[in-house]
């Protein structure tokens, strides 16, 4: 019989699938099964982090030709399970659904809507922000795992929760008697700047978590797993599990959909991180394998772009010579404003970042060929500065984002890959309003933030290698150990307080235990 479907649930690791190499070849790190890790040599957050267990997503096989079978994305239909209200109707918390108007009524006051953690808008007997979470499948818009806490025991409130989003519908191959598998998943991943939704109680809770209830001590109200968490008192840790999110967050019944590895978990999709928390998303290109992947560093050379004294910086003296700033062991390069021409310029600043010291049209003095204070000025007051899609004039007209007049994805995008591990995906020429796309713009540099991956002090890093683990023969229909890992480019979020504590942009690498098995 044809297998139908293809799935994978995560466990919790042991040992070690992958390293990170120095430029010497020596170990820097070794990367733990079951870790991600995320950041350029000078991030400040402990790694690495643990992956939820138990999440479960299924592709579809579209294609059998023993052994080879071709994977796509699977709609929430297709999945068949995982498909719950997490927003809506107080009533419908929890249900099964398949549309987001299956969890928005009924209402009569806002009080009988919940929404991000908080209450929500009724209007009209119909709650506003309704949302059906779709789980377990792994077309655009459904969910990827369980809310991933991202604790920062240095600095707590710099700690955040990722909820992921998959992007763009699953593809991929598998061998049904090896058990190899290669899945393309881009992610979408949703951020919340949280710290510590429940101070007193031990470790960090970043996701809100759906655990019992502390009934005295220090942590009364609190979440807990063990009496332990409320002073050891026998007894004082209570079910049922409800959602601790902080002081204001419903104590509403939940189940949880992972194991609780950590003081950050147990999470599920149940109980979601308020709306108000949100400091916006960045796109992951996810890609999945069950053999090796490894990503080498380049260098990125500034004096190389010289063409003549102060051509196309000032700090150049020569073709291929200058005194330009570049940066070492540069996995994933995003256009960058470290030696660009202007009165205004050398901000550090990457391409799309807002904050009000990088280039704006608000801050331009002059035009021409000469425009100051950043090269992307074409007047008093205007210029090419702020990216939008309103903008956009044409393909990757004048931004890398554009993708026709009028259209692309610099509202929710701004930012794109320059080079991967030292080979260019396109030249950082964006912001050149007197010749767009022909010369060293506002952003001419290709760099991360710092230099290296997985710090701190992992500026010396130069190749990141995981290794995955195919599950065998999967024509039996049972479940299969197997190992999924994924090295990926993570953009700046554009939140100051984030991008220095975790070192954004920068690599990212994580390996996937669990189970998988092919359906009938």
């Amino acid at each position: 019989m044809q297998p139908t479907q293809l799935s994978f649930t995560t466990g919790i690791g042991t040992g070690n699938c992958g390293t990170a190499l120095t430029t010497a070849g020596t170990t820097f790190v070794n990367l733990t099964c079951g870790g991600l890790y995320t950041g350029g040599g000078g991030n400040s957050v402990p790694l690495p982090y643990a992956v939820p267990d138990m999440g479960q997503s299924f592709t579809k096989v579209t294609a059998c030709s023993d052994p080879a079978l071709t994977l796509s994305g699977t709609t929430p239909t297709e999945a068949g399970v995982g498909n719950i209200c997490t927003q809506g109707a107080v009533t419908k918390r929890g249900t099964s659904c398949t549309a987001n108007s299956d969890c928005a009524t009924p209402c009569t006051v806002n009080g009988d809507c919940f929404s991000g953690g908080s209450i929500g808008t009724c209007l009209g007997g119909t709650c506003t922000t309704a949302v059906c979470s779709f789980e377990k499948c792994t077309n655009a818009g459904c969910l990827f795992g369980q809310p991933l806490p991202i604790p920062n025991p240095a600095s707590t409130p710099t700690s955040v929760c990722v909820i992921n989003v998959v992007a763009q519908n699953a593809s991929g191959t598998a061998d049904c008697r090896s058990g190899a598998s290669a899945i393309s998943l881009p992610l979408t991943s949703q951020l919340y700047l949280v710290g510590d939704l429940e101070p007193t109680a031990p470790g960090i809770q970043v996701c809100p978590v759906c655990t019992f209830t502390c009934n005295t001590g220090s942590n009364a109200s609190g979440p807990c797993t063990v009496d332990a968490d409320c002073g050891g008192t026998a007894g004082s840790c209570v079910g049922p599990n409800v959602c601790h999110g902080g002081p204001s967050y419903p104590h509403v019944a939940c189940t949880p959909d992972d194991s609780p590895q950590t003081k950050s978990f147990p999470t599920t999709h149940g109980c979601p991180p308020a709306l108000g928390l949100s400091i916006g998303s960045i796109p992951i290109a996810f890609a999945l394998t069950t053999g090796t992947t490894s990503l080498t560093a380049g260098d990125y050379s500034a004096n190389a772009q010289c063409t003549a004294s102060s051509q196309p910086f000032n700090c150049c003296t020569g073709a291929g010579a200058g005194s330009c700033i570049g940066q070492s062991n540069v996995f994933c390069g995003f256009c960058r404003d470290a030696n660009a021409k202007g009165s205004g310029a050398k901000t550090g600043c990457f391409e799309g970042d807002p904050a009000a010291n990088c280039p704006h049209n608000s801050a331009c003095l002059s035009g021409g060929a000469a425009p100051q204070p950043y090269r992307c000025c074409t007047g008093a007051g205007t210029g090419i500065c702020d990216i939008s899609n309103s903008g956009c004039t044409a393909l990757h007209t004048p931004w890398q984002c554009c993708t026709a007049a009028g259209a692309g994805t610099c509202d929710t995008n701004p930012y794109a890959v320059c080079s991967i591990a030292g080979v260019t995906s396109f030249g950082c020429t964006d912001g050149n309003a007197s010749s767009p796309q022909t010369g060293q713009g506002a952003w001419p540099d290709c760099e991360q933030r710092d230099a290296g991956a997985f710090g701190p002090a992992g500026g010396g890093v130069k190749t990141i290698t995981e290794t995955g683990a195919p599950a065998g023969d999967l024509t039996n229909g049972l479940g299969h150990a197997s190992t999924l890992v994924s090295r990926f480019c993570i953009p700046p979020t554009f939140n100051p307080t984030v991008d220095s504590a975790g070192d954004l942009p920068a690599p990212g690498a994580v390996a996937l235990p669990g189970t998988a098995q092919l359906k009938p």
